[in-house]
Parts: structure tokens; sequence; C-alpha cells
């Protein structure tokens, strides 16, 4: 029986505007009308400010799940989700195919999610691919679906969406930034820019109305526009007309001899520039004219706040604000549309670029944590793919390393103590499939633990060649056993974890050289140079899960078993103290580990930085003061530099924060042991001046 599938869109059901989410569902029904058959099935919809897209922005959020029967009972198999060039979001099914015997549906669903974009057809893509017997697949349906989306008349004045792109910019001056709206109801909408009028848009004039069926029924704007020139179905031999002509005809989609009739592609593709020059086209009232000059660049060199005013008759009914954060020298704090870090790590890039990539753990606001990974640390997050849904929830604030070119998370969580734990979970790449996996436990000598460290360690060797090679070594340090805070150090040897240090009491003998038992502390791995040893350095943490204050002292061993106090050391020490920690990170900064081979550390020089926020509780003091000191090796000294405004002082616990250095940044990010807590953490950036 050969196989043949039909595609349905029954259940869906997309409103525009802001407050839909609980709603919007996009319902994509392949039924088998054939064989049985293991298919993979890739779903391809646009984002962007055009009436075919289904989503405004490529980070917009989506539930992406698959079903399968007439009652669309769910099955363990989350689509992953990539981008496609500069206007497309894809999400396929998993790589080794879905089974769908004949006659039966397999249901991709997308849910969750707002249409901020302007009326009209989402066009979206489905292709159906069948496995054969040699483990590839063929081509056995493909399909373009037009999906409506509904305008719902208010019957008062509205702001269905108001967005700016993008809303983070990485250099000041550097990036184009547009403004897009849809509004119904008003005369009239107002933009301001930092207080500052920037234009007006009026129904009945110089609007972009959508219509339909109904007539006008609201007014979508953009900013910037420029300075209208003439209309594109003015085929002359002038050289811009020609430039313009060309550019459609080889664009994705071919401008036809009608531009009336032409598909509308997004006005931000329309851009030809001449050099200081700019020209764009945009539709409006059936015909596309050109627009340009100066006034079509908008490329902020500050923080700007773009305030969109909607007015009847001449009275303010509706006011939106949205901020564009440029990433400047000092500290930047931003919230990512993923949720909140749980854990951040720098790997090579699993698609294979040769660069290197910010992983992280995110945990969105139903509590459900993610992999995600970013070029820059700032934006164009991706979810990695987890083809079998294995991520292990439980361990979600588990410590975690990048270590051998694959992600670790390990043992108990890292700031509640109650969460104690012992298992090991890997994400790599087996039989051609990257996902998590568990690896084995702790043996039964090392004691399940929470609020333990995780370092990478690199040492010295030879390779076959007898060059001179960086080797990694996993340690975990210490944490809270259930019973009593542990100062022990184990690492990780094939897959065996064996002692390097185990466990002992502090006495009066000892405490010199051994560091008390901790939990929720500060640890990195730090290499001054690469003809000196590595080191590890500790910090602070607290001796029982709830303490009034943290600890203070600093340590620093090269081997794990024998252990120097710093702050005993005169020479070493930071003096005055600053006091006691109310989270403290510890990093290891270096100027790039680019080019290296995975699971192969460089051997770069690297610069050490404590920092956090700590209470001067001397004599009695109140006073909370936030700074960065920087270790200086080669003179022994700390410099301090005073943290200023950005620093997230209470956003969570109290004793746990970390930071990881990338791309030139500082990545500093603390977890509330109230996960559920009003403000969750944000994610704070540094940028050296």
């Amino acid at each position: 029986m050969p196989t043949q599938f039909t595609i349905s869109t029954e259940g869906t059901k997309v409103t525009i505007g802001e407050g839909y989410s609980t709603e919007n569902k996009l319902a994509i029904g392949i039924t088998n009308m054939g064989a049985t058959a293991s298919v993979r099935v890739t779903v391809t919809a646009r984002y962007g400010t055009t009436g075919d897209a289904l989503l405004a922005d490529k980070n917009a959020l989506v539930t992406a799940t698959c079903a399968q029967g007439e009652d669309k009972k769910p099955i363990d198999d989350a689509p992953s989700k990539r981008t496609d060039g500069d206007d497309k979001l894809v999400w396929q099914t998993m790589e080794f195919g879905i089974p769908v015997s004949t006659n039966g549906i397999l249901w991709i669903l997308l849910k969750g999610f707002e249409s901020n974009t302007p009326a009209g057809d989402a066009l979206v893509d489905v292709v159906v691919d069948v496995l054969k017997d040699d483990d590839d697949f063929d081509q056995a349906s493909a399909e373009q679906l037009h999906i409506k989306k509904e305008v719902l008349e208010p019957t008062e004045p509205k702001i269905h969406y108001f967005t700016v792109t993008p809303d983070y910019i990485l250099h000041a001056g550097q990036a184009d930034v547009w403004v897009d709206f849809y509004a119904t109801g008003f005369t009239s909408v107002v933009l301001y820019r930092n207080n500052q009028e920037v234009q007006v848009w009026k129904k009945e004039s110089d609007g972009e109305p959508i219509k339909d069926s109904d007539g006008d029924v609201g007014i979508v704007g953009e900013f910037p526009r420029g300075k209208y020139l003439f209309k594109v179905n003015d085929f002359g031999e002038d050289p811009l007309v020609k430039a313009v002509r060309d550019r459609f005809k080889h664009g994705q989609m071919p401008l036809s001899a009608n531009p009336q009739v032409a598909r509308f592609i997004p006005p931000r593709k329309w851009v030809i520039d001449d050099g200081a020059t700019r020209y764009r086209i945009r539709k409006e009232q059936g015909e596309l004219n050109v627009y340009g000059g100066s006034s079509i660049f908008e490329q902020p060199s500050i923080t700007t706040v773009y305030r969109l005013v909607g007015k009847v008759d001449e009275s303010v009914t509706k006011t939106v604000n949205q901020t564009v954060h440029v990433i400047s020298p000092g500290w930047n704090q931003i919230t990512l549309p993923q949720g909140y870090p749980a854990r951040l790590f720098v790997n090579q890039d699993f698609d294979g670029s040769g660069m290197e990539r910010l992983y992280g753990i995110f945990i969105d606001g139903r509590d459900k944590a993610a992999l995600y990974s970013s070029g820059t640390g700032v934006d164009d997050w991706r979810e990695e793919p987890d083809p079998n849904n294995n991520f292990p929830q439980h361990m979600a604030t588990s410590p975690g390393v990048s270590y051998k070119n694959n992600l670790w998370l390990i043992g108990g969580s890292s700031v509640d103590s109650n969460l104690r734990g012992a298992e090991v979970w890997c994400y790599e790449k087996l039989d051609n499939v990257r996902e998590w996996r568990q690896h084995e436990s702790f043996p039964r000598k090392m004691p399940a633990r929470a609020g333990h460290a995780c370092v990478v360690v690199p040492r010295k060797t030879k390779d076959e060649h007898g060059k001179d090679i960086i080797v990694e070594e996993l340690w975990v340090i210490g944490g809270y056993s259930g019973r009593k805070a542990l100062n022990d150090v184990w690492k990780l040897e094939g897959k065996t974890w064996v002692a390097i240090k185990e466990d002992v009491t502090i006495t009066q003998g000892n405490k010199e050289i051994v560091p008390g038992g901790r939990l929720m502390h500060a640890a990195v791995s730090f290499r001054p140079h690469p003809t000196r040893p590595a080191q590890v350095w500790i910090y602070g943490g607290a001796d029982v899960p709830d303490p009034e204050l943290g600890l203070t002292d600093l340590w620093v061993t090269e081997n794990g078993k024998e252990w120097m106090q710093v702050f005993n050391a005169k020479k070493y020490e930071i003096t005055p103290q600053p006091g006691a920690p109310l989270g403290a990170a510890l990093v290891s900064y270096e100027g790039t580990r680019g080019s290296h081979a995975p699971g192969v550390a460089s051997l770069q020089p690297q610069r050490l930085f404590l920092g956090g926020t700590f209470l001067d509780a001397a004599n009695g003091g109140n006073r909370i003061a936030s700074f960065i000191f920087e270790w200086q090796w080669r003179t022994m000294k700390w410099e301090t530099r005073p943290i200023g405004d950005g620093w997230e002082q209470f956003g969570g616990n109290a004793f746990y924060m970390q930071a990881i250095a990338f791309n030139r940044f500082l990545f500093v990010w603390s977890l509330n042991t109230a996960i559920k807590a009003s403000a969750p953490p944000k994610l704070n950036i540094l940028i050296p001046s």
C-alpha cells in the first residue's frame, strides 16, 4: 500500500493582538492514508511585521508539542526549534521519525503565542518526510497553508501591539531599530523618543490603514520611514528605480509586472543602501512607495524609551512604552523571553560552526527548564534540541560545567539544601543524536549533596607526539550532606569518582591549612600564566543552610589536597576586607578560548575576579557595598572596582551567586530559594570599560 498524507488545520484559531496567547493555537493534522510509516514533520512559519507572518519576533514564546489521534492525545516528542534566514522559524520532529499507522493522525500543535502582526493570512509551510529502510528520508508531502488571523474590533480604542525590534543593542549607534504598531479606534497616534515627538500618524491621511471587507479597521504604523520619493510602478531608467526592480527580481519573492498585486515583502527587507543614504519600499493603500534619506536611520547610542500615544480628537486615551537597552561599558541588566538563568556554560557550538556559544539552562514562567544558547549572550537565543524530552527537571538548579565538549549537571541543587542528590547527567551526542543522558551516580562513599561547587581544572601533559597540551579534570568541592557541611574534594576519572581529599573535621591544629566545610560557596579554576600550574580558588559560602552571615575566608590549592588560606597570608589579603558577602562569585577571564580542540583546554593566560555585594558588619555596621576585585598575580595586589547601577543586589539567594566570562562580557546570575518569587532574577552583564 503506498504512503499518502493529507494535511488539515482543524482546531486552529489565531487572533491578532496582545492578550490572546491562551486562545491562539495552530493545529496541523497529518493523516496517513497509506501504509504505516515513520515520519518527520517540518513546519515553517514567518515572523515579522507583515500580513503573512504568524509571529512578530523570532524570540516570541511558543509552546510546540505533538499529539496523535482525533482526540489529540499528547505524545513525548516536542519539536525542536530553529531559525531559517531572517524571517522564518522552523519546528521539526525528532530525527528518527514518529510512527503513524494507516488512517492515523499526527498533530503538530503550536500554542501559547501572541500574533502581534498586521491582518492577513499567515503562510505556514508543512513538509512530511518518510523514513526509508536505509535510515534516510524521502519527501512524501508538502503544502503551504494559509492561516487566517482574525482582527477583533474592540468597542473602545485599543493598541493591539507595539513592538520595538531589537530590544537590545550590543554596540551603541551601530544597529537599526524598527518600531511597529497596530491600533484601532484612534484618530491619531503619536510616537515619542525619550519624550521627544518623532512622528504622527493620522487615520485620514498619512496612516497605513488595514483594509478588509468591512473597510478601514485601524492604523498600522512603522518608524523610521524616510522621505517619500516615488512609486515603484514607475519603471523608468533611473538608476534607483532599476536597483529597486533588480532587487525585487532577485529576492525571495520576485515582484510581478503589476506592483498593486505583488506579494507584500517585509519592509525592512526592502532596503537599498548606496552609502550615505538608504531607500525603503512600503506598501500603502495598495501601492508600493519608495522612501529615502538620512531620516531612515534609527540607531540609538543610549538606552532609549519609545512611547506610543493614541488620541481621539486630541484627547490622550492610551499610552504604551517600550525600551531599547543599549549595552554599554559598565553593568547592564536584562530580562530574557525564555525565563531566568539557572546555569550558564561556555562551550563550542554543537552545530559545528567552530565558534563558542553561551549555553544556559533557563526556567520559564511555567517552572519548566530547557537548554538555550546564544552567539552573543544577549540576543538570538535558540532552544537546543532535546528530542526525547530527557532534560532532568529535578536538576534544573544543579551545579554544571562544560567538560570535554559536553555539558554536565552534577548532584543536588546549588541553592536549596533540601534538594540533595547524587545523579550525574550529560548533554552529549551518541548515535548521531545529542540529548540529555544519565551517567553513573556518585559512589556510596561520596555523599549525596546540595550547595556544592563544580570546577574544570586544566592540567598540562604531553600528547603522543611529545607536544605540551592541556587536558581537563572535573572536580566536585564541598556541599551539604543533610547532616553537615562538607570539605571533601572529588574528581571524575573516566566513569569513576575518586577522592582527592576526603571530608575531615576541623580542629585547632588544622584550621589554618584545611578549609572548613561549606555550601553555596564560590569556586573557580584559575591559570595565571601558561607556564604556571592551574589553581582552584574557593570563597565564602556558608557552614549551615540558613546562616545570618556568610563566610569570608578565601582559599587556594593546586592539587586539591594542600590548601592555603589567602586572607591569612598578608601578601594576598584584601585590605581592608569588604565584609560578609550577601552574594559573591569568583570568575576567571581570558581573552579567548576559541580555536582549541574540543575537550582540550587552551593555554591562554587568565585574569581572576572576586565580585559581589558585601555587608560591612564590623562594629555593628550596616553598610552594604558592591565591588569587583581583580587579583594582580604579578604584584600580589587586589585592584578594587566599585560597581555602579545594574548589579542585582537582592534578586537571588543571599549566599548564592555565579559568574562566567564570555565574548569579553562578564555574566552574573543568582537564584531564589523560593523560585516562585514575584521578581525572578535577571541576567547581569558587565562590559569592562
